[in-house]
Formats: C-alpha cells, sequence, structure tokens
C-alpha cells in the first residue's frame, strides 16, 4: 500500500543559538506551491530504495499533490523539511578542553592518527584553512558549486576531527584523517532533508567510512531511514547529534540521532557533566565534550561554539582511530565497542541522560598466537592444526573468535569458525586430496584484544 506523509519539522544543525536566523529566501518554494521528496516504485512493486536515484525533488501544488499520491508507481510522498543554522560563539583562543578530555595523544605516539580513515563532514561545507586538508567533496546547493564553507559551522566540525598536528592553531582527534566535505546547507546555514540523503548516498559511492551529521530533526523521514539502512549496508558508521532541546521531556532526542544505527550523541560540560542544552532520552548513546569548544572558523580564523554539534565530530574522531588501528571492524562492532568503553556518568549503568556514559578512545591489548601445523603434507592424510590464543601475560583467552580459511590456487576450499576452549586453544582438521600449495589464514579476534591474523603455508605432495 502506497504510503503518504507530510512532516512539518524543521531541522536544526545542533548547537545553541539565539532566536533570530539567516533568511530562507533563496531556498523558499514558487508560491502557493511545497517541495516534496518522492520515492517511487520498482518493476516489483516495492519502494526502490537502493540509491539516490529513486528519489526526487518536485515542488507541487494541492492539485498536484493529490495527483501525484494517486500515481500507482509513487512509493512515499513526504514534505522536504528545512534545514537551518544560526550560531552562537565566543571568542577567547584557548586550548580545545575534548582533546584533553579525551587525551588521543598516546595513540597519536603510536602512530594512530586516523591516516587513511575517510570522513564526511555533512553540513555547510568546509573552508581551505590553514589547520585543515579537505581530500575532495561535493555540493547539493544548487547555487555553490563549490563545497567550500561560507557559514562556518562545518569547518568547525571538521577541526574537531581532523585540524593537523603542525604547530599552529588547534588539533583534532584524528589530525591525518582524510576529510571529505559534503555541502548540504548555503551560507545562511539552510538546506533540505533531501540534500541530507543526497550527501549520505554520495558518501557510500565514494566509499567513505565514517559520516558526522552534525544536525536534528523532531520527526522522522522514510527516504532519510532508507538511506541510513544503505550506509549501514555499506559499513559506513554515523553518529549524529542528539539535539540541543534540553531536559524540559522526557524524550527529546531528535533524527537521525534516534535511529537504531546512527550513534546519538550528547554534549558534556568541563565538569564532565551534561550540557544543560544536551537532549535527553532512551535512544541517547553516548556523550562527548560539547559545551565552548574551540575549533577551526571561517576566515581562517578560529572559535568557540556550544552544542552536541561540537560533540558529535568527537566521536568521529575517535572511531577514525579506532578504525585506522582496527581495519577489520564493521561498524556495528565500532558503536558496541564505543558504548562499551564509555566512561559510566550519573545513573549507575545506561541512562536517558548520558547514555553510555563519556566517550573514551578504545584500548587493546595485544594477544600471543601460537600455531602448530605441518609444513609440509601429504594427499589424502589426516592432520590437525592447533591454534593456541593466550594473553600476553601468558593466560589462556577462552571464547575467543577464531576462524579458518583454506585457500589453493587462489580458490577457499574450506572455511570453519570456532571459539577456543578454556584452554585457550582451537583445533582445525586439514585433509588435503590434491597437491599443490595451500594457504590457511587464521583470523582471531576477541573483545577489548587487538585483532590478529596470521597465514600459514603448506606444501602438499603426492
Amino acid at each position: 500500500m502506497k504510503r503518504f506523509f507530510v512532516i512539518l519539522v524543521v531541522l536544526y544543525l545542533s548547537i545553541t543559538f539565539p532566536a533570530s536566523v539567516g533568511s530562507q529566501s533563496d531556498t523558499a518554494p514558487p508560491v502557493d506551491k511545497e517541495r516534496v521528496i518522492v520515492t517511487y516504485k520498482s518493476t516489483d512493486g516495492q519502494a526502490t530504495t537502493s540509491s539516490v536515484n529513486s528519489l526526487e525533488v518536485k515542488y507541487v501544488s494541492d492539485e498536484e499533490l493529490v495527483e501525484l499520491s494517486n500515481n500507482p508507481l509513487v512509493a512515499t510522498i513526504e514534505k522536504d523539511q528545512v534545514v537551518t543554522v544560526s550560531t552562537s560563539l565566543g571568542t577567547d583562543q584557548r586550548e580545545n578542553w575534548g582533546i584533553t578530555r579525551l587525551n588521543p595523544q598516546p595513540f597519536w605516539l603510536k602512530g594512530v592518527t586516523g591516516k587513511g580513515i575517510k570522513v564526511a563532514v555533512l553540513d555547510t561545507g568546509v573552508e581551505n584553512h590553514e589547520d585543515l586538508v579537505v581530500k575532495g567533496g561535493t555540493s547539493f546547493i544548487p547555487s555553490m558549486e563549490s563545497y567550500a564553507d561560507d557559514h562556518g559551522h562545518g569547518t568547525h566540525v571538521a577541526g574537531i576531527i581532523g585540524a593537523r598536528n603542525n604547530s599552529i592553531g588547534i588539533v583534532g582527534v584524528a589530525p591525518d584523517a582524510d576529510i571529505y566535505s559534503v555541502k548540504v546547507l548555503n551560507k545562511q546555514g539552510v538546506g533540505y532533508l533531501s540534500d541530507v540523503i543526497r550527501g549520505i548516498d554520495w558518501s557510500i559511492e565514494n566509499e567513505i567510512d565514517i559520516i558526522n551529521l552534525s544536525l536534528s530533526a523532531k520527526e522522522s523521514s522514510v527516504a532519510l531511514l532508507e538511506a541510513v539502512k544503505r550506509a549501514e549496508d555499506n559499513n559506513i558508521l554515523i553518529m549524529a547529534a542528539a539535539g540541543n532541546q534540553g531536559d524540559s521531556v522526557a524524550d527529546s532526542i531528535g533524527y537521525p540521532a534516534k535511529l537504531d544505527s546512527v550513534i546519538a550523541v550528547g554534549a558534556t560540560n568541563e565538569l564532565d557533566r551534561r550540557a544543560s542544552f544536551s537532549s535527553v532520552g532512551p535512544s541517547l548513546k553516548i556523550v562527548a565534550p560539547g559545551n565552548d569548544i574551540l575549533s577551526t572558523y571561517k576566515d581562517n580564523t578560529y572559535k568557540s561554539l556550544n552544542g552536541t554539534s561540537m560533540a558529535t565530530p568527537f566521536v568521529a574522531g575517535t572511531a577514525a582511530l579506532l578504525l585506522q588501528e582496527n581495519p577489520s571492524l564493521l561498524a556495528k562492532e565500532m558503536r558496541e565497542l564505543l558504548y562499551t568503553e564509555a566512561l559510566d556518568l550519573g545513573e549507575k549503568g545506561v541512562d536517558h541522560t548520558t547514555g553510555y556514559g563519556l566517550l573514551q578512545i578504545p584500548t587493546f591489548a595485544e594477544m600471543d598466537v601460537t600455531i602448530l601445523h605441518p609444513k609440509t603434507a601429504s594427499v589424502n592424510r589426516k592432520y590437525l592444526i592447533r591454534v593456541r590464543v593466550n594473553g600476553l601475560e601468558g593466560e589462556p583467552l577462552s571464547k575467543a573468535s577464531v576462524t579458518s580459511t583454506l585457500e589453493r590456487q587462489g580458490k577457499v576450499t574450506k572455511y570453519w569458525r570456532k571459539v577456543t576452549t578454556k584452554q585457550g586453544v582451537v583445533v582445525f582438521p586439514f585433509h588435503p586430496k590434491y597437491a599443490g600449495d595451500y594457504t590457511m589464514t587464521i583470523q582471531v579476534s576477541k573483545d577489548q584484544f587487538k585483532p590478529k591474523t596470521v597465514e600459514i603455508p603448506i606444501a602438499v605432495t603426492k
């Protein structure tokens, strides 16, 4: 059955701001017409949600809206929500206390700086700032082909993630991460939800690893939900600002932060307490520094801002460090690891005001993997390959996940997945039927330990 939605919602970048906002005249729809997002059904009658190509933006009158809703090819219709921003700025030039609290320096010293990790900032763009390197990007603002920042908010967010460690200005959490500017808001800080959706799909097409969404809306959207699902299917980690609605109601978390596969980020102050403006609710997952945060800004300057918009990029930068150190991690595994490692605040356990707690950079202990195996073997004989997994103190690691992939002439012939015993041991059979060179790849993983991969060559003769 066709679904018809009209959602009258304003989507805000999650920073604190005064009541007045910039002009929206350049994005106003034609008189007596509404801007809507339309998605279409595929040939089998189901909604087509595999790519942004299924999304269309139209300006329609009331009569045209009725006609469109009766079109059998249309899956959903939603009002294209307005995205706006206005800022309250500080002027002091001082150390970013959020970096001090997070303490990424030990990771930088061992070369974990976010290098090679692609982070997309869906925002007002990112300026060509002396303290930033922008690897690329795109603009979805019709009046501006450049993805540079003519507002300031996106540059501020990008600096928290990846300002360079170059002895000037500030330094971001992941100073060597690859920053991509995806401009979805114009110079007044105004845009549309459809542009955010297109930005997510651009990130998928360009193999982005992490998407930062420092924005929030009161209502969900079918088209937005499907875009987030596509990103999850492509192993992209998304974090979004919880919102700046405070605790005047029991659940003030906005969208897309409220979606299951998105990390909802709240803000803390320098006392590690929930910032008064930070939204609360059962969907809140984690909190990070978000009050009076100094970062890069437009016109090659530096400014301090407040908001869950500022807290969110701390999580994005931390995820970049985590992914560089553990490139095999899935997006859902990174989410769970960030939740597990968070420092509990407020009420014991997960709560509605600070989620799992204050963001921490997960640390990984090394593990020792010993493999007993034949270097040569004969056809039609049976062998056992024994894998022992210990901690660095020599203690057996039980319940470690161990996978074994056997290849011959570039083709996988066998695959096993097992869990270590209390003695930290698993055993795999090896029964070669053909002569040749075999390779067995052993992959070992366990919570709080750095994953390990070992390749074993085995020559088999007749």
